[in-house]
C-alpha cells in the first residue's frame, strides 16, 4: 500500500521486568532505555501491524545499558528475516 507505514513494537520480557526495544538483529535487540538485565531466559515479542511474532532466547551476558547480547532465537522460516517464531 503506497504510503503505508508499518507499526511496530519490539518488546523483551525477562524475569526482571518488560523492556521496550528499538531495534532488533539476528542474536540482539536495543532497548529505548537503559537497563541492568541478568543473564538467562527471556522472550522477545514483535508486533507488526495485525501480525504478531514471539520466541524464547537466552541472554548470553549481563547488561548494564542498551545493547542486549542473546542466542537460542528459534528459526523457523527463511521468509522471515528476523527469524522470530510466528506466536499461536
Amino acid at each position: 500500500m503506497p504510503g503505508h507505514s508499518a507499526f511496530v513494537t519490539i518488546t523483551l520480557t525477562t524475569s526482571s521486568g518488560q523492556y521496550d526495544a528499538a531495534q532488533s538483529g539476528p542474536d540482539f535487540v536495543i532497548l529505548r532505555e537503559d537497563a541492568f538485565i541478568s543473564e538467562g531466559p527471556a522472550r522477545l515479542d514483535v508486533q507488526v501491524d495485525d501480525h504478531h511474532f514471539s520466541s524464547d532466547l537466552m541472554i548470553t551476558k549481563a547488561v548494564s545499558g542498551r545493547r542486549v547480547d542473546f542466542s537460542g532465537l528459534e528459526r523457523e522460516t527463511e521468509k522471515n528475516h528476523r527469524s522470530l517464531k510466528v506466536a499461536e
